[in-house]
């Protein structure tokens, strides 16, 4: 990012050891302009069109950046999608085969958990019910007295039951990254071996 502008293309690492994050996501039901082929390839080792990629890549290549870390892997854009004209899909079977080790080697995944396609971004709006419960009455164990405090977002809820895990390749991104930022309308929540926390409770567990 120089002056506000966006410069986006593929790096051909090869097998440097670069640090890199990974993004987990739906696409939705229909393809999108984020996708790599044949015939754009060559062209985006130059440059991507960074506004006409969808809002979900485009907001967590901003994120990426915001956590200091100058390489993101994301499937549409890192792997030269199937060619149905042709019927070639030998780099989707490659990357495909080694979609495990990626996610295991990423510094970190970045879960579009609440989004149901692309297009939503990593933190869709759900109207007025968008920001966090309401607060509660909680007693406050001195003096018989009550302490307001808000009803947090619970991980089972709104992580578990997450529009994300209906797709069936997150299972394996989730088991294997060693740490997850999730994205959802409730802020964001973390994991990794040792916790799972929402941004506002960061050192309570969500186990």
């Amino acid at each position: 990012i120089e002056d506000g502008t966006v410069l986006c293309k593929l790096i051909e690492c090869g097998f440097q050891n670069m640090e890199y994050a990974a993004l987990s996501y739906r696409w939705g039901n229909s393809p999108h302009a984020a996708m790599t082929t044949t015939e754009n390839y060559s062209d985006r080792l130059l440059a991507i069109p960074f506004l006409d990629i969808p809002k979900t890549i485009r907001e967590a290549i901003y994120l990426c950046y915001g956590l200091n870390c100058r390489y993101i892997w994301i499937d549409a854009l890192c792997i030269i999608q199937p060619n149905p004209q042709t019927g070639d899909n030998l780099d989707w079977e490659a990357q495909s085969a080694v979609m495990g080790q990626i996610y295991a080697n990423a510094m970190v995944s970045l879960a579009a958990s609440s989004a149901i396609a692309s297009s939503e971004g990593l933190f869709p709006s759900k109207g007025v019910f968008d920001t966090i419960p309401p607060p509660c009455l909680f007693p406050s164990g001195a003096g018989g007295g009550f302490v307001i405090e808000p009803e947090y977002p619970k991980w089972h809820q709104y992580i578990d039951n997450a529009p994300l895990q209906a797709r069936a390749w997150v299972l394996q991104e989730k088991l294997l990254s060693s740490r997850i930022l999730h994205c959802t309308q409730y802020g964001i929540f973390w994991q990794c071996v040792e916790l799972r926390a929402h941004e506002c409770q960061p050192g309570d567990p969500y186990m």
